[in-house]
């Protein structure tokens, strides 16, 4: 008896048992466990919406899918303060107000860069 091709419902249905097995086996770092939670093919993504304006530094508002940390969306602020670089991910709403200044994991000191910033927190960033 010869065995049947695997339709496409079959196939990512597997897919997505061996990616769930994968990371149930790995181990996940403390900065990446909370975004990659729920993710299964794709690698979560930070959308950035806009650039803000009345913040220190090259300020904007990305839409982080899955939310990051509960959060929806997050401003990164790359910024110089008190002669140092640093870049910062804070909690905001979609209008692009923050709502919590307590910084976010994969806040950088040290760098103005926010793919790096958003990278460490596990996004890839897209542009729109």
């Amino acid at each position: 008896m010869t065995e049947q091709p695997l339709t496409p419902t079959e196939r990512r249905n597997e897919k997505n048992r061996t990616w769930a097995f994968l990371e149930a086996v790995q181990a996940p770092t403390p900065a990446a466990a909370a975004p990659l939670e729920g993710t299964i093919l794709d690698r979560p993504t930070a959308t950035e919406l806009r650039k803000l304006t009345g913040y220190n530094g090259d300020t904007r508002l990305y839409r982080m899918t899955p939310p990051y940390h509960g959060n929806k969306h997050v401003i990164v602020s790359a910024a110089v303060a008190y002669g140092n670089p640093e870049t910062y991910l804070f909690p905001a709403d979609a209008s692009g107000e923050v709502t919590d200044w307590t910084e976010l994991p994969g806040s950088l000191k040290g760098h103005l860069d926010h793919t790096a910033a958003l990278e460490a927190a596990g996004y890839q960033v897209v542009t729109r």
